[in-house]
């Protein structure tokens, strides 16, 4: 008799033939599964499982031996470093069978970090004992979101925020860099570096930039050099101000404030005893002179710098009137009962302030004055008529005037 019949076979299947891993991120890892499994009737022993392409590798494999019908999973993963697309094969070799591939794809998403402008970055002349501030801008030109780590610097440098940032594909960010050279640095070069660390750009570990400066020294000029506050009335006040100006390249580092001259006991200053002022930037001081007496008054607001002292001279006038009358007796002569006679008196002003008159009198019943002058300026005089009249005795009497 004849037996017919179909032998048992080896085979091992896929479940796809291809495999999309879609978008990754560079320094990122996508894991797919893919089944695999032995149709035949009989046992398969594999001998390996792998993976072609860079970006791929084999993150489980099977079993060694899978019986028939048996099925088991294989774990790969994409892990692309470099931007665009990627691709490989998943190769599952056996003994028993011919071996079996499964197509790998991926696109790489990569971050392309750069600076909007990669010249160095200059800041200048900057006043010792100041500070001043430029910026590094990072762009994100690449695919995938872009990680800046803490930012670093050095030299006389400092980073005015270092907190790790995320940048979006398309988007920029500014980063705040300060040189602040110390007091003592003036006439020295500053040169150092910042660095934004990017972990995750597959072509550029940092973006960096070189960072220069020069600190200058300060000057100050005072405002004005010469302060008048004018004619006081004795025994009044008037005040003034006078402004410290950092005017060079530096900073004014204002240290003290006080008054000198002969009338120091008689001025006042009121401001700000210690300062820094960056150029263009100024310190108002306002300065009180007290006229407790008639005459000039003149004194020095004297400013101490870290460059040395500005002083203003500061002038005023204490001003009083002085009223005197002529001294030597006037005799108006005889006068015949009923009639008046007149005579000048001298107003002598020897202040330095107008004389102004409020009012004359004369005292006895035979006199009075006539007229007046109602202001006399300083240093001038003015006259005033007295008269008398012959009383009922026949005589006048001698009287005097009286403001």
């Amino acid at each position: 008799r004849t037996v017919t019949g179909t032998g048992a076979r080896r085979a091992v299947e896929v479940s796809s033939e291809s495999v999309q891993f879609g978008s990754v991120d560079t320094g990122e890892r996508v894991v797919r599964t893919v089944e695999v499994v032995n149709t035949g009737g009989l046992p398969v022993n594999v001998t390996g499982v792998s993976a072609t392409g860079a970006a791929f590798t084999v993150v489980s494999e099977p079993p060694a031996r899978l019986v028939a019908g048996a099925s088991t999973t294989v774990r790969v993963a994409a892990a692309p470093t470099t931007g665009g697309e990627v691709t490989g094969q998943l190769i599952v070799d056996s003994a028993d069978a011919t071996a079996t591939t499964v197509d790998l794809t991926a696109t790489g998403l990569a971050p392309a970090a750069t600076r909007a402008d990669e010249r160095p970055v200059s800041f200048g002349a900057v006043p010792a004992g100041s500070g001043r501030s430029r910026t590094v801008v990072v762009a994100n030109r690449g695919s995938a979101t872009l990680r800046l780590g803490a930012v670093t610097t050095t030299g006389p440098f400092q980073p005015a925020d270092d907190t790790r940032r995320l940048l979006a594909p398309g988007e920029r960010t500014t980063y705040s860099v300060v040189y602040a050279p110390d007091p003592g640095a003036a006439g020295t070069d500053a040169t150092g570096t910042v660095r934004v660390p990017t972990p995750n750009d597959p072509d550029r570990t940092a973006v960096t930039a070189e960072l220069t400066g020069t600190a200058t020294a300060g000057r100050a000029a005072v405002t004005p050099t010469t302060l008048s506050v004018g004619r006081l009335p004795v025994g009044e006040t008037g005040t003034g101000t006078v402004t410290v100006e950092s005017v060079g390249d530096g900073t004014v580092d204002v240290r003290g404030v006080g008054i000198t001259g002969p009338d120091a006991d008689r001025v006042t200053v009121d401001g700000p005893t210690t300062a820094t002022l960056p150029p263009g930037e100024r310190a108002t001081y306002t300065v009180t002179v007290d006229a407790a007496a008639r005459g000039p008054v003149t004194a020095r607001v004297v400013v101490q710098t870290a460059d040395g002292p500005v002083t203003a001279t500061v002038g005023a006038v204490g001003v009083a009137p002085t009223a005197t009358l002529s001294t030597a007796p006037e005799s108006v002569g005889p006068t015949r009962l009923g009639e008046r006679r007149t005579e000048r008196l001298q107003l002598s002003n020897t202040g330095n302030a107008p004389l102004n008159v409020t009012g004359a009198r004369a005292s006895g019943s035979a006199f009075a004055v006539v007229s007046a002058p109602e202001t006399v300026p300083a240093g001038e005089r003015r006259a005033g008529r007295r008269g008398v009249r012959a009383g009922g005795d026949g005589r006048g009497r001698r009287g005097d005037d009286r403001r």
